[in-house]
């Protein structure tokens, strides 16, 4: 691989990088707005009994 010191290249890749960020970006934003908008969650759901109650790490 070749090193880019020009610097005219050098900002040239950035902005093609940079564009195909934003085209990304959109598709992505395009595809949750089809979807419905509903967010995904990960991780397992909280039951009732442990919605109110603060973790303690020890008993005292």
């Amino acid at each position: 691989m070749f090193p880019y010191s020009d610097p005219t290249t050098t900002l040239e890749l950035h902005r093609q990088k940079v564009d195909q960020m934003i085209r990304e970006a959109v598709d992505h934003e395009r595809a949750r707005s089809a979807a419905g908008n509903r967010r995904r969650r990960f991780g397992r759901w909280r039951g009732k009994e442990e919605r109110g109650r603060g973790h303690v790490a020890a008993t005292a």
